[in-house]
């Protein structure tokens, strides 16, 4: 990959688990960093609130699932190619 760009990037949690993501561009990437950011944000926020932490949970779930098939290039499996 000489003279190329990179816009690979990985996500590390806390128990060592770990994904590979690669954009296409850089405001690809940044768009993915943006939506991964927000999703933290929204599941440490719902962490705080221990009465509502199952509903919060649930719709932050739902919000996080709707937000990557949004993402350009998400409309199909990588590894089945199935929507």
């Amino acid at each position: 990959m000489d003279g190329e760009e990179s816009y690979e990037f990985v996500i590390v949690s806390l128990t060592g688990q770990t994904w590979h993501f690669e954009a296409s561009n850089s405001d690809e990437r940044e768009s993915w960093v943006l939506a991964i950011e927000s999703q933290i944000f929204a599941s440490l926020q719902s962490c705080e609130s221990s009465k509502n932490k199952s509903r919060m949970g649930s719709q932050s779930d739902a919000v996080a699932i709707q937000s990557i098939r949004n993402m350009r290039g998400n409309g199909f499996c990588v590894d089945c190619d199935t929507p």
